[in-house]
């Protein structure tokens, strides 16, 4: 999931999403065979594009044409792919490529059910259809993320629904990452998915890597362009069920969702109704959830909370404590992770509603994207709304926010990791817990400071 060009963060870019962006190449965009008369209209069937440079009923033919030419040797994963090709309506597709087709696979890292590999995809994907040369138009090689799915020669047809839920979240643009493809390791016979290469990796490492670059305003994009990814899933009837910071990219400067679903065994088939294990990363699996029950758009919720107070502190949640049925019973019982006490207000009534213990009090993911893409604007040196009284009092606090969190040293704190504290996802089967009980009052009460009066509002510009 690479980019060449230096990764950073932006204060005032206006894009809704991004932190800081790159544009692509005339030839990425599909614009290489066309003139101004041709731009709109397909140069076979001479009806207009359904997308752009992108003819739906001709590249339909092509790809069903050549069904014939490749096979996954999996009847379920075939059909998978060529049921996304046939309804392409751009060149996001998913594709099946030959392991051969792959060149210097380096390790990367071990998740919880596979492992990553970085590798170089000697074709690259689909561009668009070039009519001089009668082929596809591909982009060259291309630097892409491999992740092996243990034990999945015998791949599950649940496990394969959330492979296709990925392939949905094609739709959905530039707030997830794409997944290009499916490969089958030749060695192992296990199957990989084929993913975007992002440079600067997940958010979490992205923090540890560039700590002193991370102010509050551009924490607050941050949760703007998560929740704005968040709220495109739940829209579209899709539930992450593995939010958490390892599975939140940064890609171009900016934040994107990736492994929707992902966090299972393979080979386990999910029954719906039934008793099922619980899979995830300990410290961001919503209460109800660990008490086996059905997971929901309030659970991706819960984990927003987490993500939202790790990012604050700069330290991941629980770290210095064991991942075990004792935390997992604390939790039921309203434990949860510091929030740092230098969080704005505004910010913390916000994280105490989505860790909220009962679901139903949870906000939903579109009114946190409109939250923070509000604040967002408002904390534009650009923006061009007159805040009201409430917003000046918003953005004073977050002024002195910003100033406490410039005097903390979070690093400390990251030293004394626990060597139970596991941040991959696992089997989160446990026995004979509480009732969830929402977050205590002394929890509560402890987060609370005085902005000086010596802090004023200044108009028009906030200064980090």
């Amino acid at each position: 999931m690479e980019n060449n060009n230096n990764t950073f963060i932006e204060d005032d870019d206006d894009d809704e999403d991004s932190i800081s962006t790159d544009g692509g190449s005339d030839k990425e965009l599909g614009m290489l065979w066309e003139t101004p008369e041709t731009i709109n209209i397909c140069q076979e069937c001479k009806q207009e594009y359904t997308n752009f440079s992108w003819c739906h009923p001709c590249n339909s033919k092509r790809f069903k044409k050549n069904f014939k030419n490749w096979t996954s040797n999996n009847k379920n994963i075939d059909k998978l792919i060529q049921d996304n090709q046939i309804n392409a309506k751009t060149s996001n597709i998913l594709e099946w490529i030959p392991y051969e087709k792959f060149q210097d696979i380096t390790y990367l890292d071990k998740g919880g059910f596979g492992i990553v590999y970085k590798a170089t995809w000697i074709d690259g994907h689909i561009n668009l259809y070039d009519y001089i040369f009668k082929d596809w138009d591909r982009f060259g090689k291309e630097t892409v993320v491999l992740k092996s799915l243990n034990n999945s020669k015998d791949i599950s047809s649940s496990f394969l629904r959330e492979i296709q839920n990925n392939v949905k979240m094609l739709e959905l643009g530039k707030c997830v990452i794409n997944i290009l493809g499916i490969t089958q390791n030749s060695n192992t016979q296990d199957y990989m998915i084929v993913f975007g290469w992002v440079k600067d990796g997940s958010l979490r490492k992205f923090m540890n890597k560039n700590p002193k670059t991370f102010t509050l305003k551009r924490k607050i994009k941050i949760f703007s362009a998560i929740a704005n990814g968040l709220a495109s899933l739940h829209e579209n009837n899709l539930l992450h069920k593995d939010f958490h910071t390892g599975n939140i990219l940064i890609a171009q400067g900016q934040a994107m969702i990736s492994d929707l679903g992902l966090c299972q065994p393979p080979n386990e088939e999910y029954k719906e109704g039934e008793k099922n294990n619980v899979y995830g990363v300990l410290p961001y699996v919503a209460p109800e959830v660990l008490k086996e029950k059905e997971y929901s758009k309030a659970s991706d919720i819960y984990g927003f909370g987490i993500i939202m107070i790790e990012v604050l502190s700069e330290v991941p949640p629980y770290n210095n404590q064991a991942h075990n049925s004792e935390l997992v019973f604390e939790i039921c019982k309203g434990e949860r992770p510091q929030i740092p006490r230098e969080t704005p207000q505004v910010l913390k009534g916000i994280i105490l509603k989505c860790i909220n213990s009962n679901p139903e009090n949870r906000p939903i993911a579109k009114e946190l994207k409109e939250i923070f893409h509000h604040w967002k604007e408002l904390l534009s040196k650009n923006t061009k709304i007159i805040p009201n009284d409430e917003e000046k009092l918003i953005i004073k606090n977050i002024r002195y926010a910003q100033k406490l969190f410039k005097n903390s040293n979070p690093q400390s704190e990251k030293q004394n990791s626990h060597p139970q504290a596991y941040y991959t996802s696992r089997l989160l089967n446990f026995n004979n817990l509480p009732e969830p009980e929402n977050v205590t009052q002394d929890f509560s009460e402890q987060l609370e400071y005085t902005i000086p009066d010596d802090v004023e509002y200044e108009e028009g510009i906030v200064i980090f």
